[in-house]
This record gives C-alpha cells, structure tokens and sequence, in this order.
C-alpha cells in the first residue's frame, strides 16, 4: 500500500472531526462544544467583589429603612409618594438620553424606532405594580412584615415565568420557593388568629384590614413580574440601552399613574375634589410644611412634616443609586453578589425595624423569628444550594476534573447571559428579578450546551465543506454569515447520499480516483458519503 492509500493520522482524523472555531468538550456526553470565538469572562474578586457587596447592602438597607420612613411624615400622602417616586426618574434618564443621541452614536437608530406602545406596556404593568407597593407599605402598621411578605415575590414570578416563558427549574428551586410560602403563612399567623382594624404608619385607625394591604403587596408582584416578562417578548434579543429604555418606561409610568390616582382615592375614602389638594398638601409636606390640622373634616390625623424634607429626600437618593448599582452590577460583575446582599437584608432589615430607635418600632414576636428563620432557609435553598453541593464537593475531593470542567464552561454561559439582563431590569423590581433571570440563564445554556440531532449532522456537513440543507438550523457559534462563506464542493467525484445512489455503493470510490487520494481525503469522502 503507498503512502497516499493509508489511513489518515489521529491528528488528520482530529482536525476534521473538530472545526477551527471549536474545542470538544470533555463532557461524558459529547453533545456540545465550546466556542473560543467567545473568550472566557473574568469575575471579579478578592477586594472588588467585597466593594461590590457592601456597596449593595448599605444601599439596599438604606432604601428599604427610609422608604418605610418616608410613610411618618407623609402618611396622609400617598398619591403624592408614587408620584414622584417615578417622577423623579424623568430628568435623571433624559440628561443622558438627550446628549446621547444628539452627540454620539449610543443610542442607535433601530433603538429609537422602537414603538412606543411598548414602552407603554411596560409603564402600565409598572406603574400598577408601584401604587399597590406604595399604598400597601403605607398602611401596613409592621415594617418586618413588609419585608417578609416581600418575599413572596420568588414563588410568583417562578409561576408567571413557568406559564409565560416555560422555565425550568432544579428541585431545590422549586423547595426554596415552598418553604419561603411557609415561613410566610408563620408570619401571618396572629393576623389570621386575630384579625384586627388596621393601624396605619401614622397610629390612626383606619377602615381597612391588615391582611388586605399584605394581600394587596403580595398581588403587586405580579405586574411587576408581567412588565419584566413582556420586555422580553417585546424586545426579544435587540440591544437596547438600559437608561434610554427605563427612561422612557419612566415616562409612561409617571402618565399612567395619573389616572389611577382615582380609583386608589377610592380605596382611602378621598374624594375626587380632594386629590389635587391633597398632591399639593404633599408637596409642601415634602418641605417640612403642615397642611392637615387637628379635626380636620377629612378625617386624616394632622401632619407632622418635620422629618419630611430629610426622609423623603434621603430614600430618594438610596432609591436611584440602589437602581443603578443593580444595572452596574449586573452588567460588570455577578448577579450572586445580589442575590447575597438580597438574602442578607432580610434580617438586617427585620432587626433594624425592630430597634427602639427606629420612628414606629415594633418588638419581634415569635412567630416573627420563626418566620425569618424559615424563609432564611428556603432563600438559601433557592439561592445557594447548588454552588454550596459544589463547594462541599470540592472541599471534601469528590469532584471530578471533567464535572469542574464543566461547572466552568456553565459558569461562563451565566455569566454571559446575566450580563446581558440589564434590559429586563425595571425601577425597584428585585424582589422579582432572580426567577425571571435564572429563566435566560438557564435558556442560554441550553441552547449552547445541548443540539438536536439535526444541528449536529449539519455542524459535520459544514466542517467537512459541505453545505447543510437551509431548513436544518445552524448550531449556536455558526452563524449565517459564516454558512454563507463556506466554499461549495464542485468536485463531481464527492458522492453525496441520495435516493439514487444504492446503500452499497455509498462511501465507495472509483479506483482510478482512490489511488490519486490522500488519506485525509479519502476519510473525508468516506464520511460525507455516511452522513
């Protein structure tokens, strides 16, 4: 036999098995590879991780601490405080907006030809989500409560994103989540025990119950989950600027809840003559001026705005950094340093609420601590339970090299996929973030990871120089232009499978053709002719 009728070496055979763009998994399973197009991405760590970290958690803290505050001095107002808590977004974005578009190209052209009914959409599910949040905080008389309820937000938009995106989820996801609804029905026990007339921020009695105001916190989260779930319908994979998308979403916002300050006037026996007033009223309030008197005919208790100028301003400044803190997080480093500083807060949060020098404190009750507790342990399982197994298994030695492997190159798909989440991210919607992102996350790496059948033969095709048929879909990593740019085969001595040819003459050659063939190329031939 000469030279030319040998078999190919291993590393001929390597070179057309694996195309130049992609490296073959050590996975057991075989069924995907890893792009080098894409380089991997470096997390941060050591100080700037910690930076980031407690930079998050004082932010979060404050947010959470004066935004419950704000509702002493402005408990009459309501109205006033989902106002401009939207509001006050409009100027901040549009002062980056506008030198954007008139001075650098930032903001694209397709960008800016987005329609603005979605925009709107998802300013409606905003502004609905951020009235009930305002209205329920305010007359829910136990700030712990408010943060553990809070937390209802996992189970709701796991649901919504299960219905609307088809997520899946792992065991101790689904755990975690079942576990917080416990440690909140805990929570709510004396409310069901002994349901009492509720005493608002202000200490006076009102005509709605408790457990209305934690039914109606718990609801919000389900427009807040629907805006995020519709973004992405809307959106889908386009790019868009961040500041120039809530911006807008800032804008529709702010118009929508114009109108629904009438029937949420309604709900606190405020007549429609009374709303312009009592905006107003909220204003001067705002600059630590007393509109409301002792005996009043509204029936509102009197105002007390002495703190009001150091509160509202105060979370207001907590409230636009956090919000950008999420955005910056997000997109230059890791979405755990969220879901940490998220889990902490809780009971930071319930301990602050708790301390006699907090406007309002409330002692925590058993059934307070017992609740805590227990949605501490379903946050951690929800959260953490799958890097703690892998933390566990490291330190213990009974992780392979090939399961490290892989935890990397998963890893590095989160990573890119969570960095491509600052789209998603509406004004003061964390509770409800980590469901919808765990979807994308998990949705990016299935599509890298796992092929069908058909985008594999295709892959083969395309590596051997063959083109695909076009109704077979291009694997992630091999784009159209790249298909496109692939040289089509005009040799006639290539015999590709077809009904005319008969199942024993597939794979074979014409001697005259073989003798005149290298090895590498009489393989090549051969598999052409198998697939």
């Amino acid at each position: 036999m000469t030279t030319s009728e040998k078999g190919p070496s291993q590393s001929e055979r390597d070179q057309l098995i694996q195309p130049k763009d992609a490296k073959k998994s050590n996975s057991s399973s075989g069924n995907y590879t890893k792009l080098e197009e894409e380089p991997d991405v470096k997390e941060d760590t050591g100080s700037i991780l910690i930076i980031a970290f407690f930079l998050m958690l004082i932010f979060q803290l404050g947010n959470r601490i004066f935004g419950r505050l704000t509702t002493y001095p402005m408990h009459n107002y309501p109205i006033f405080m989902n106002i401009i808590s939207c509001a006050v977004y409009i100027p901040i974005c549009f002062a980056y907006i506008v030198p954007m578009i008139a001075y650098t190209t930032n903001i694209s052209k397709e960008q800016q030809e987005i329609p603005k009914y979605k925009f709107a959409v998802m300013g409606a599910y905003d502004s609905l989500a951020g009235i009930m949040q305002t209205f329920a905080i305010n007359y829910i008389s136990n700030s712990g409560t408010i943060v553990l309820v809070q937390q209802s937000a996992i189970p709701i938009s796991m649901l919504i994103s299960k219905i609307a995106l088809q997520a899946q989820y792992t065991f101790s996801q689904y755990l975690g989540a079942g576990v917080v609804l416990l440690g909140i029905a805990v929570v709510l026990v004396p409310n069901f025990i002994s349901p009492s007339v509720n005493v608002d921020a202000a200490g006076a009695e009102g005509g709605n119950y408790e457990l209305l105001w934690i039914f109606v916190l718990v609801l919000s989260c389900v427009p807040m989950c629907l805006s995020s779930v519709y973004k992405e319908k809307a959106l889908g994979e386009m790019e868009i600027d961040v500041v120039y998308l809530n911006g807008w979403v800032a804008v529709y916002q702010f118009l929508f809840a114009l109108p629904l300050c009438v029937p949420s006037s309604q709900v606190i026996n405020m007549a429609l003559t009374e709303i312009l007033p009592n905006m107003y009223g909220g204003a001067l309030c705002w600059f630590g001026i007393n509109s409301i008197a002792h005996g009043n005919s509204l029936g509102l208790p009197a105002d007390d705005c002495s703190d009001a100028p150091i509160f509202v301003t105060t979370y207001l400044c907590f409230n636009i950094v956090f919000n950008i803190l999420i955005v910056v997080i997000l997109k230059h480093g890791s979405a755990n340093i969220m879901w940490m500083a998220s889990t902490v807060i809780v009971p930071l949060s319930n301990v602050a609420f708790s301390l006699k020098i907090m406007p309002g404190h409330k002692p925590l009750n058993t059934f307070d601590i017992v609740g805590l507790f227990v949605i501490m342990f379903g946050l951690v399982l929800y959260r953490f339970m799958g890097q703690i197994i892998s933390l566990v298994e490291k330190l213990s030695g009974t992780q392979k090299k090939q399961d490290a492997d892989e935890e990397r190159k998963v890893r590095q798909i989160a990573i890119r996929a969570e960095r491509k989440q600052t789209k998603y991210v509406g004004l003061n919607q964390m509770e409800s973030l980590q469901s919808l992102i765990d979807t994308r996350v998990w949705r990016a790496q299935h599509q890298a990871l796992f092929r069908s059948p058909g985008q594999i033969r295709g892959s083969l095709l395309l590596r051997l120089g063959i083109p695909p048929s076009p109704h077979v879909s291009m694997p992630i990593g091999i784009s159209n232009a790249t298909r496109r740019n692939q040289p089509i085969p005009q040799s006639p001595a290539i015999p590709v499978r077809s009904p005319a040819m008969p199942s024993s003459a597939r794979g074979k050659l014409p001697a005259a053709n073989r003798s005149n063939l290298s090895g590498k190329e009489v393989l090549q031939r051969k598999m052409a002719a198998e697939v």
